[in-house]
């Protein structure tokens, strides 16, 4: 589930796509790991923001396209989620991270449904991040290290063939402003030790 009302919350940018260098951090992974055919790139638009778009297609076995981040060590300590601000195409997205103790396949994920054709942030809370393998639901015994995320990613699949196309702007951490009465989010995403 995503939150999407209107709390007062303090947003520190992760990732604002119109700087162009910030969108050549992120990098496609699709089925084509395990045999499928689908496409998918993460470019500059003509807007000025990003653009995941390809197609997913369910030949040979496959179902999803995605892109994600170099490896990266982020620290959401003090945090409460993500703010994506995002243009969809009435699909289904999901968010996904990994931490520094993520074996391979593992990713902490949550579907998101940004409309289509209009611009709105969408908040994200850490707390409905689920644990899954290869798209299957793990037990709640995972839990992600949100002092350490080494990746963060976004996905199509679920079975969605056909085009599509989602236009990101940015990428912030939030905290709810009531959710931290009694202490201030000190830190400032970024790579550990900085």
């Amino acid at each position: 589930m995503t939150d999407t009302g209107n709390m007062a919350v303090q947003t520190v940018s992760l990732f604002d796509f119109s700087n162009a260098d910030q969108i050549g951090l992120w990098k496609p992974v699709n089925d084509v790991v395990m045999g499928g055919v689908s496409s998918s790139v993460f470019r500059e638009s003509a807007d000025g923001c990003a653009l995941f778009t390809g197609v997913v297609s369910l030949d040979r076995g496959g179902g999803f396209a995605s892109v994600r981040t170099i490896p990266l060590r982020l620290n959401f300590n003090g945090f409460t989620g993500l703010a994506l601000t995002v243009r969809g195409d009435a699909r289904t997205y999901k968010i996904n991270l990994t931490d520094h103790r993520s074996p391979p396949g593992l990713q902490y994920q949550v579907r998101f449904d940004p409309g289509s054709d209009e611009w709105v942030t969408i908040r994200i809370p850490f707390t409905d991040l689920v644990p899954s393998n290869r798209g299957q639901i793990l037990s709640s015994r995972w839990q992600p290290d949100l002092t350490n995320i080494r990746t963060l990613g976004l996905t199509i699949g679920d079975r969605q063939a056909g085009p599509f196309a989602l236009g990101v702007r940015a990428i912030r951490s939030y905290v709810h402003q009531n959710d931290n009465e009694d202490q201030e989010a000190t830190n400032t995403p970024g790579r550990i030790g900085q």
